[in-house]
C-alpha cells in the first residue's frame, strides 16, 4: 500500500487597496453626511475636486476628504436649535 503524498495547503493573498479619489455619494458617505451637503460644499469651494481626463465626472482626493474633516471644530454637548433646545 502506498501512502498519498502530503499536499502543500494553497497560498491565498489577501490585496487591501485603499482608493486614492472617490465619487460625492461615496464621499458623502464616508464622511457621514449626505451627498447634498458634498455638492454644497464642492460648490462653495470648501471641498476642492478633480475632473479626471476623458471624463466628466468630479472625484474627491481622499486625503482631501480626511484634511477637511479633521479641519473642522470639534464640539460637545447638545447641538442648539434641536429638541429641547429648539427655540420656542
Amino acid at each position: 500500500m502506498s501512502r498519498p503524498k502530503p499536499t502543500k495547503p494553497p497560498i491565498a493573498a489577501v490585496i487591501q487597496c485603499t482608493p486614492k479619489a472617490v465619487r460625492p455619494d461615496v464621499a458623502a458617505q464616508y464622511l457621514g453626511v449626505t451627498p447634498f451637503r458634498i455638492e454644497e460644499w464642492m460648490r462653495e469651494g470648501l471641498l476642492e475636486f478633480v475632473v479626471p481626463p476623458g471624463s466628466d465626472s468630479r472625484v474627491i482626493l481622499v486625503k482631501t476628504l480626511d484634511d477637511f474633516i479633521t479641519s473642522l471644530p470639534r464640539q460637545k454637548g447638545a447641538l442648539a436649535g434641536r429638541g429641547r433646545n429648539a427655540p420656542q
